[in-house]
């Protein structure tokens, strides 16, 4: 219940006793940096899947057929498209998890951990440069942060009316 008529115009709440408790900052934080490391990562992967053959063809050793390229060429864009879904998958979870639920909690480090597995083997074996590597920072630290006893003991199990209440602050 607002206590004066400047907080009911605002649209300001005041935090009773049954509220759920305030987001702590190291969720903010690793909610931004998860989302930050997402955009990067599905970005990264749209300009590695454009790559054109002649741009390749450019930069290639004459030694490889244009056979050879077109097979390395393909393998690359499934690759980009695989660093865009992941961070697309990851953006996702990462915007559930304000919710408070515990179950996207868990998704969202889970999907973190092997995004930065499968992309970090990718990005060797391809050779795709080094900016998907760049994207992956701040997606560790996120997950990292994500499982710090303050940010993990916010969560809940609860799947109830209190976690619309929670995405709302």
């Amino acid at each position: 219940m607002p206590t004066s008529p400047a907080e009911s115009a605002l649209g300001w709440r005041t935090v009773s006793a049954t509220s759920p408790p305030q987001r702590p900052r190291i969720v903010d934080v690793a909610f931004w940096l998860l989302l930050l490391g997402a955009a990067l990562l599905l970005g990264t992967g749209l300009v590695v899947a454009t790559v054109g053959f002649d741009q390749l063809r450019a930069v290639a050793p004459e030694t490889f057929t244009d056979d050879q390229l077109r097979s390395y060429l393909m393998f690359r864009r499934a690759t980009g498209l695989l660093y865009a879904l992941a961070g697309a998958g990851l953006a996702f979870l990462t915007g559930r998890i304000r919710g408070g639920q515990v179950t996207y909690r868990r998704a969202t480090v889970a999907l973190g951990l092997v995004t930065v597995a499968v992309v970090a083997v990718l990005t060797v074996i391809v050779g795709t440069g080094v900016a998907p590597l760049i994207a992956l920072l701040p997606v560790l630290v996120g997950v990292v942060l994500l499982t710090r006893p303050t940010a993990a003991g916010w969560f809940t199990d609860d799947v109830t009316e209190d976690t619309e209440v929670r995405a709302e602050q």
